[in-house]
């Protein structure tokens, strides 16, 4: 198994993907804004990290305004979370302990990512609850299946649209 941190920061970065495509397709975001909110949320990854917020911060912050992150990941069925995770090479058995780390990773990246989309960004509430989640669900779903969508595909649209490459893929030549 792997340890603790690379699948926390594989889940992380795959979900962080996954909701650029979102944000550039339904948001018109390019890669200034992705950049800025990439900033934003390492920023607070980093002073959570170091306790700057207390345990929940995020969740709370973000149940206040009226959203729900532990629902929302709730939604993300096993399998996804897994591919997630692991992509195609899903271990055959996986502890509690695997699965409560890609859920606790799930749950922080959500709550960072929505809070700064909300904080920073200036994403309402609203289009938070009925667009964004909505659309990072279905692209969840597309993932999970079979030919229809991978992360490949998600890194080179976001890079051959907004000049965005994920660092994973930096020794990939887009366009080719």
């Amino acid at each position: 198994m792997r340890n603790d941190s690379n699948t926390m920061l594989e889940c992380y970065y795959n979900s962080r993907m996954a909701s650029y495509l979102v944000l550039h397709d339904k948001f018109g975001f390019g890669q200034k804004r992705i950049v800025n909110l990439e900033k934003a949320v390492d920023q607070y990854l980093d002073d959570y990290s170091r306790d700057v917020y207390e345990r929940g911060y995020f969740e709370d912050q973000l149940a206040k305004r009226g959203i729900d992150v532990r629902a929302f990941v709730n939604k993300i069925p096993s399998r996804v979370k897994m591919m997630l995770t692991y992509g195609k090479s899903v271990p055959k058995k996986l502890t509690p302990h695997d699965v409560n780390i890609i859920r606790s990773s799930l749950y922080t990246f959500f709550a960072i990512t929505m809070y700064a989309l909300n904080k920073d960004m200036k994403v309402s509430v609203k289009k938070l609850n009925e667009i964004y989640s909505y659309w990072m669900l279905f692209n969840f779903e597309c993932l999970a299946e079979k030919s229809r969508l991978s992360m490949y595909d998600i890194v080179l649209v976001i890079a051959d649209e907004c000049s965005y490459l994920d660092p994973r893929y930096e020794k990939v030549k887009v366009g080719e």
